[in-house]
């Protein structure tokens, strides 16, 4: 109250003093506020109003009026303001819908997957306000991932930020490269640094998975080559922490190629790179059948290797040769025949062989006179018809050639000369002993004339004629010529008495002819054996004749005595280059290496018993044999095959 509580009622002044007023009493600060009536009293009417300090929050009315009855409203409180949840994060639920009194405590929380930065609890203090600051919801800082790096690798990361992740050299990322850090927490799962992702080889393939995305650590490429070709490198490849690949990648390769048969190739040895090419050649005497070069590509060698082969042979003057029309493999036989009227001259089949080509030369033909016809009782004799080539005529036994012995093939293919004819031959005559004939041929119709020498004397016909017959035979039987015996007249002439020689006829000393010796009687001798001494050599028999001795040689004997061995290996008999050994009537072949037989003219064939291996086809050479190795096959018997990878 203001003013007297008590009035008197005064004499002469009425009511003394002044009527008092009921006034509200000062109010007080509120905590942490302020209230513009906090001195003296307030009348009825006015108006007090309540501010609370920076950092608090009022909870009550404003204002308040003084009125009759006091104060129209309570005194408001200052309390921490309400809070808001933090990016990424909550607050206790009551401090967001209410202000809090001065001791009360909000709790922060960040959502799954973020860290809080700062106090989670924060309490309401007088003068303060809520203590500390509001934290922060943040990413936790990320590892780097293994052979990588990422940018944001330390502390705690506020929400906004981004972060970069990188591969060390020979890795990628299987992932997006940058991460941002949310409300919710990072924006992406941390990628992974992985082994690259592989293509196919050149003329090969890589499997596993690896061609479609990089692969994880631990992970296995496996590289294969097409058919026909052979890797060169490791096949597996594995994804090694700290290094990538583990290898190298592989490259896939050529085989190297064998040596044609008769021919070489450059590219035998190693391995052949895809985009390189071999060239083949021919050796001399071969031609190629094929391409000259194959490359070595993606699906293995562009060509099939060529085959080397035996050319084409020339033409042959007046004749022809049957051959392939272009070249012809081993083993092709090539036959040549002459025109009508030539002859071949030499080998008339050629075969292509191994390493020589084209077996023996090339025949010619020949101008030829054709066959000649023997003439009756007689035979045609000749080693060829060819031109210059001679023709011996004989007859045969009993017969006597009468015209041209010998005909020559001559240009025009023709003989020279005439047929001769044989004619009834009655033979050479002996001379009797003692005696002698006459005559100027012996054929049928000729005359031949015996005469005795003096002291002998002819007995039978003097006169033969050769009369034709089978055979033709001198008639009558020959004469002999006598000598004269003891006494025989001698008015004629001196007779040598058989088998001894008088000085006179009758009377005197008797002397023995040659070839004869006295047998003592004086008028007696007896004929010499000159075969006595054996002189027949090498079993030849002996032929005891008149003062003389002949030898009946054994076969492969001949001389005077049989004493000559005769030399059959003349004219040459063996063949391929043999050597001849003379025997008794008799010789023997020493066949050089490769040659069997009684002439060595057989060419022994060693394929018989060869050791060709893997279906190859032998080749027979003169003392040899070569294997020819099918596709994939190599070695001097084929034994070795080649590796396909």
């Amino acid at each position: 109250m203001i003013g007297t509580a008590d009035r008197t009622c005064l004499t002469e002044f009425g009511w003394n003093g002044t009527a008092p007023a009921c006034h509200c009493a000062a109010l007080t600060n509120p905590v942490d506020g302020t209230v513009d009536r906090t001195t003296g009293t307030i009348p009825i009417g006015d108006t007090a109003t309540f501010t609370c300090n920076i950092n608090f929050a009022r909870k009550g009315a404003e204002t308040t009026t003084c009125t009759t009855t006091g104060w129209s409203n309570l005194a408001p409180t200052c309390e921490c303001p309400t809070l808001s949840d933090i990016i990424g994060g909550t607050v206790t639920e009551q401090a967001k819908t209410e202000s809090t009194v001065l001791g009360g405590v909000a709790v922060y929380q960040c959502n799954a997957g973020l860290v809080l930065a700062g106090n989670a609890d924060r309490m309401c203090v007088t003068e303060t306000g809520w203590s500390g600051i509001v934290p922060e919801c943040r990413c936790p800082a990320l590892t780097h991932p293994v052979d990588g790096a990422v940018d944001n690798d330390m502390g705690l990361i506020p929400i906004g930020e981004t972060a970069t992740y990188n591969c060390s050299a020979q890795f990628v990322l299987n992932g997006a490269s940058t991460t941002e850090c949310t409300a919710t927490g990072w924006s992406i799962t941390a990628p992974k640094c992985e082994c690259p992702a592989l293509s196919d080889i050149p003329g090969g393939t890589v499997t596993g998975g690896v061609k479609t995305g990089s692969t994880v650590l631990g992970g296995v490429a496996r590289y294969q080559c097409a058919a026909n070709l052979v890797m060169v490198g490791t096949a597996e490849r594995t994804c090694v922490t700290g290094i990538g690949w583990n290898e190298a990648v592989p490259a896939c390769h050529c085989a190297a190629l064998p040596n044609p048969v008769d021919g070489r190739v450059d590219k035998t040895t190693g391995t052949i790179p895809i985009g390189d090419t071999a060239i083949y050649t021919c050796n001399l005497n071969f031609v190629r059948n094929g391409e000259q070069t194959t490359a070595c590509t993606a699906n293995g060698w562009s060509k099939e290797a060529p085959t080397c082969e035996c050319p084409s042979l020339p033409a042959l003057d007046n004749g022809q040769v049957t051959q392939p029309a272009n070249s012809s493999p081993l083993g092709t036989e090539a036959s040549y025949t002459c025109d009508n009227k030539y002859k071949l001259s030499g080998t008339q089949n050629r075969t292509c062989t191994s390493v020589i080509g084209w077996s023996g030369i090339a025949p010619t033909c020949v101008e030829e006179c054709g066959p000649l016809s023997p003439p009756a009782n007689g035979d045609v004799s000749y080693t060829d018809t060819v031109v210059t080539s001679t023709a011996r005529y004989s007859c045969d036994a009993h017969f006597k050639l009468v015209g041209d012995v010998t005909r020559t093939c001559g240009p025009g293919h023709t003989w020279s000369g005439n047929l001769p004819t044989c004619i009834g031959d009655c033979g050479s005559l002996v001379n009797p002993v003692n005696g002698e004939v006459t005559y100027t041929d012996t054929v049928i119709n000729n005359v031949a004339t015996y005469t005795c020498a003096d002291g002998y004397r002819l007995q039978g016909s003097a006169l033969r004629t050769c009369v034709s017959g089978s055979p033709a035979i001198w008639s009558p039987t020959a004469p002999i010529c006598e000598a004269g015996k003891l006494n025989d007249d001698c008015s004629v002439r001196t007779l040598l008495c058989k088998d001894i020689q008088f000085a006179e006829c009758r009377g005197g000393l008797c002397r023995c002819l040659p070839g004869y010796n006295s047998d003592g009687t004086g008028y007696n001798c007896t004929e010499i054996d000159e075969c006595q001494s054996s002189p027949c050599l090498n079993g030849g028999s002996c032929n005891n004749e008149v003062d003389r001795f002949t030898c009946t040689c054994d076969a492969g004997w001949n001389g005077t005595h049989c004493q000559q061995n005769i030399n059959d290996c003349l004219p040459s008999p063996c063949l391929n280059g043999a050597t001849c050994q003379d025997g008794v009537n008799t010789f023997t072949c020493n066949c050089t290496a490769g040659y069997k037989g009684p002439l060595c003219a057989t060419d022994i064939n060693e394929c018989l018993s060869s050791e060709c291996k893997n279906g190859s086809t032998c080749v027979d050479l003169v003392n040899a044999y070569k294997c020819v190795c099918p596709t994939g096959y190599t070695g001097g018997l084929c034994e070795t095959g080649k590796t396909i990878f």
